[in-house]
């Protein structure tokens, strides 16, 4: 998953909670900043999982599913930013 971090499809801090125990998941998830992001954390992770589970079955090559797994990241992410209407 290096090399994801690398490009920047995601963070360091993904990464380690990722890779980490539960208390790096935890601190990972309670990170967001308001209410309304509570639950981003949460679906950024599982996208990323799904990232690193599709770069294993490849063996680590790009495959149409990697590629599909790195923009679904790169979606929730962008829904997780984005402003929250009233």
């Amino acid at each position: 998953m290096a090399p994801e971090v690398a490009q920047g499809t995601i963070t360091e801090a993904e990464l380690t909670a990722l890779s980490g125990i539960r208390k790096d998941r935890k601190h990972y998830e309670k990170s967001a900043q308001g209410y309304r992001d509570q639950k981003s954390p949460e679906l950024v992770l599982e996208a990323a999982t799904d990232l690193a589970e599709a770069l294993a079955e490849s063996g680590g090559y790009n495959t149409p599913e990697a590629e599909f797994a790195r923009a679904e990241v790169v979606r929730v992410r962008g829904q997780a930013l984005a402003p929250q209407a009233a």
